[in-house]
């Protein structure tokens, strides 16, 4: 989803924004402490929503698949679809890179931080299917080799309008690009070129 919840035009954008949690009456957002559009956000605050957008995540997890999320941001984009994982019976491990408040996940989560390389080299082998927060760097991408027809990787860097007008979104899939807003925020793994 785009969301504004800020007087004036700076920032210009509006943010891209994951729910974290659902609940019975809306929906969590988590955004980083240092976060400058932050103070705005306050209970009871009018928030624009544009969305969802894109299509919906393509990974269908299946009781006893393994779900590999590969953070190397805060996991909140992520949490939706572990849940999903989760609710459907399949197992989820999530790599984390930077500190994370652990007691806010659900604790069927098998959960390990570290360098996100090294984390993934010795968890690829049993991973059955793999979801990045970010487009992979070179070594993270030759890493995934095994299982990049099982994988995805989030694209949120630049989103402005949300349905394909501005094309500021595209990504180079294959030989054509695509854009992330319609045809994301996931891309498959195994078209994307190195970034």
């Amino acid at each position: 989803m785009l969301a504004r919840y800020w007087p004036g035009i700076d920032p210009y954008l509006s943010k891209v924004v994951f729910p974290a949690a659902l609940t019975s009456d809306g929906f969590v957002l988590e955004l980083p402490a240092e976060d400058p559009t932050l103070p705005y956000l306050t209970p009871g605050k009018e928030c624009q929503l544009t969305g969802p957008l894109g299509q919906p995540v393509p990974i269908r997890p299946q009781p006893n698949v393994h779900l590999l999320l590969i953070c190397s941001r805060s996991p909140h984009t992520m949490l939706p679809l572990a849940q999903k994982a989760l609710d459907s019976g399949a197992d989820v491990t999530l790599l984390l890179e930077h500190p994370y408040p652990l007691n806010s996940l659900d604790t069927r989560i098998e959960i390990r931080r570290g360098e996100l390389l090294t984390l993934l080299t010795d968890h690829i082998d049993w991973a059955e299917q793999v979801c990045l927060d970010c487009m992979p760097g070179a070594d993270l991408y030759a890493t995934l080799q095994p299982i990049l027809r099982n994988g995805y990787a989030l694209f949120t860097e630049t989103i402005p309008c949300g349905i394909g007008a501005c094309q500021s979104c595209a990504v180079q899939i294959g030989k054509t690009c695509v854009l992330a807003c319609i045809n994301g925020p996931f891309l498959p793994l195994s078209k994307v070129y190195e970034q």
